[in-house]
């Protein structure tokens, strides 16, 4: 261009020359272009290697030497496409005629290659007018002819490798052609239901039985397979292989391609979905411009990052609205599911995601804290990092997509676990819910870590929940999974697992021992744990053998684990509390949340009983051990007996009762009759109709909800849906 505006400069206006006689004087005196003009106007816009720039240097001199045998003056890009179409015409000619490799030749037909590529790379070859499409045919007719000559050497393996990936990126032009045919006929006729056969009918025709590049690649025609087939069989390159194999793979399923490729757009069919589309651009924006904002840790500019923080955390709260069903919105305001989806797959394509993770890429210090959570020292970055795992959570939601994205920042969110007020354990919890291939992918140290957070920062359910979320996938038990989990429960069984439901903390402080985790045998039994209540009752410490052996050793005296290891500070059991489980169940302890420690208590019964679940054998025996079955029995009958009479406790809720025996008949289904029922129903009396049998206790449950649905009802009132499913999805 530079060439031809100095051209023009040096012509005077009022010169009158034909047409022809104009071109001959400027061909004339045209210079070759100079190395740097050459590479600057084939690699702009995207920087490219020195290697591929130096070639498609090389093949433009070439090509403005070649302009006189063409007759083309070179005076756009589709005529610099035309000439260089003919010219690979008339290479595979030659080369096709020689009986001896020409190297000039093949590398000149290299150079030719690579020009096509950066061209089809920088979006110069379309599919838009009929020029536009004869131009590519041209292109794509001399490609075949080039990929079925039959020379092995290297230079010409690396040629037709080249020729490939020009073809896969044509292949790719003619998929969103007909992804555009698609969409539009899809527009016009989207609120004229009657109208769609037809006009599908006729699309399907425009789109395979229609030559849109070539036709030598349509889905009928077998003649663009046999050049692949000859260069497979000639004992080429693996790379060349693989693109040969791509190649036919994309030619002979057309139309599964174009299904696959259709499902992963997304339509804005909705005004809810132009709006998170500009709120989506909105935000990809206001992240860019914050995000140095909110990177800044100096002092001078605290106002600046608070305001800055202060507006992405508003700005992340619009984008979960954005992706809140109906059932996750407690103000009766969202989006059905469907919905949803379209909207989490704007905001990942858009790349939302990724401003995010760049947020939570930033540096989080934390200040250490002994037996509990750590503090973070900047708790205004905490509240944002918070508000960026809860959108991610919403984000990935029912989203395998959105999954898989975010699954290669697993370890980010991991670094984030054991931060007061920071939910990270849920965030990676959503990621894998449900998704059996990252599931799978889950490493044993990242699991290991979810249950050493428990022993080293306390009892806390979301971090079980995760767990639960790894052990069954989409109602399918992983046996690796629960053999995993379980064991690294047994290993941390003092800290980690909460069965009998009483809090520890009966002991003064400088009263409590130190005990180490105790690591847990293979196939061998697990000794039953020792409340901090009992320890105060009996004024010593129960120590339990490997084999099931019981002795005592004084509380003064600290318990060596059975590996020889060091002793760990118990103190962290001293901050539970000093309750019973009786006591949390009267004051509802179980609605303060995810800190609840009822709620741990329910969580862990379940998770082991999951561990058991799909007749894992070497997990019931394990399990058998931490519960036995009349301990079992007992609870689902009599845990809201009081001591003193055994009488129930009258300040018990129904719900309160059914929230602590639903994961107990959990686990007694899974460990228990899954296994051997007709063993178990020999050994224990189940029948009665009172309260004092289990089979008592579910028709009590079935009569209870019987009066709760004959009982007229206001027109507000909810039905019973959590009562119904204790008995019809646990009990029965």
């Amino acid at each position: 261009q530079q060439q031809e505006e100095e051209q023009q400069q040096q012509q005077q206006p009022q010169q009158e020359t034909g047409t022809d006689e104009h071109t001959r004087e400027a061909n004339k005196e045209l210079p070759a272009p100079s190395p740097t003009a050459g590479r600057a106007s084939i690699t702009s816009p995207t920087a490219r290697t020195g290697k591929h720039a130096r070639a498609a240097m090389r093949a433009a001199i070439n090509v403005v030497k070649m302009q006189k045998m063409c007759s083309v003056e070179v005076s756009s890009v589709e005529s610099m496409v035309e000439i260089l179409s003919s010219v690979l015409h008339g290479v595979t000619g030659i080369l096709g005629m020689s009986t001896q490799e020409n190297s000039e030749q093949v590398h000149f037909a290299r150079q030719l290659l690579g020009t096509l590529r950066l061209l089809a790379e920088f979006g110069m070859l379309k599919l838009g007018d009929d020029r536009e499409r004869a131009l590519v045919r041209g292109i794509t007719d001399a490609l075949i002819d080039f990929l079925g000559l039959s020379s092995t050497s290297r230079p010409m393996q690396q040629c037709k490798k080249a020729a490939c990936e020009v073809l896969e990126r044509i292949f790719a032009l003619r998929t969103d052609l007909r992804l555009d045919k698609i969409f539009s006929a899809y527009e016009d006729c989207y609120q004229k239901a009657d109208e769609w056969p037809a006009v599908f009918r006729k699309l399907y025709a425009d789109l395979f039985e229609t030559a849109l590049i070539s036709e030598r690649v349509k889905c009928s025609q077998n003649e663009f397979v046999d050049p692949f087939l000859e260069t497979l069989s000639s004992g080429v390159e693996l790379g060349v292989k693989s693109n040969c194999i791509n190649l036919l793979f994309s030619h002979s399923f057309q139309r599964a391609n174009l299904v696959r490729e259709a499902q992963r757009v997304t339509v804005l069919a909705s005004p809810e979905a132009v709006t998170v589309l500009h709120h989506a651009r909105g935000a990809v924006s206001t992240f860019g411009q914050l995000l140095p904002d909110i990177a800044s840790a100096s002092e001078e500019t605290r106002e600046v990052r608070q305001k800055a923080i202060s507006t992405a955390s508003d700005l992340l709260r619009t984008l979960i609205q954005l992706i809140t069903p109906f059932a996750d919105n407690r103000s009766g305001q969202g989006y059905t599911h469907e919905v949803v989806h379209k909207h989490q797959d704007v905001l990942r394509d858009l790349g939302v995601h990724r401003c995010v993770i760049q947020i939570l890429q930033l540096s989080l210090h934390r200040k250490k804290m002994r037996d509990t959570l750590d503090e973070a020292i900047d708790p205004e970055r905490r509240d944002l990092f918070r508000d960026c795992h809860t959108f991610l959570q919403f984000l990935v939601a029912r989203n395998s997509r959105n999954q898989e994205r975010m699954f290669q920042y697993v370890g980010l969110f991991m670094s984030h676990i054991g931060v007061r007020h920071l939910d990270a354990a849920s965030t990676v919890a959503a990621v894998v819910h449900d998704n059996s291939a990252l599931v799978a992918q889950l490493r044993d140290a990242d699991l290991r870590m979810i249950v050493q957070s428990i022993a080293k920062y306390g009892k806390c359910a979301r971090w079980l929940e995760m767990l639960q979320s790894v052990v069954e996938v989409s109602g399918q038990w992983v046996r690796r999974n629960q053999n995993i989990v379980l064991a690294l429960l047994l290993e941390e069984q003092d800290f980690a697992l909460e069965l009998d439901g009483d809090q520890e903390g009966a002991l003064a402080r400088d009263d409590l021992p130190k005990v180490a985790s105790p690591k847990a045998e293979v196939g061998g039994l697990i000794p039953k744990r020792v409340s901090g209540r009992d320890l105060l009752r009996s004024g010593s410490l129960m120590s339990h053998s490997g084999s099931g052996g019981q002795g005592q050793q004084s509380s003064s005296m600290p318990r060596q684990g059975s590996n020889g290891g060091p002793t760990r500070d118990r103190t962290i059991l001293y901050r539970e509390g000093n309750k019973t489980r009786l006591e949390l169940m009267v004051c509802r302890e179980q609605d303060q949340g995810s800190s609840s420690f009822l709620l741990y208590h329910v969580k862990c019964v379940e998770l082991i009983g999951h561990c058991c679940a799909g007749r894992n054998q070497a997990n019931q025996i394990k399990c058998r051990s931490l519960l036995p079955l009349d301990a079992v029995i007992r609870v689902i009958i009599s845990c809201h007996h009081q001591e003193d009479d055994d009488t129930p406790h009258p300040d018990v809720q129904p719900d309160t009762l059914r929230f602590i025996r639903a994961p107990f008949i959990s686990f007694l289904f899974h460990c228990y009759v899954d296994a051997a029922p007709h063993d178990l129903f020999g050994s224990i009396d189940i029948w009665g109709l009172s309260g004092s049998s289990l089979v008592g206790v579910f028709l009590e449950e079935a009569t209870s909800l019987v009066e709760v649905l004959q009982c007229p009802q206001g027109v507000d009132a909810n039905p019973p849906y959590e009562q119904m499913d204790f008995i019809f999805g646990t009990c029965l």
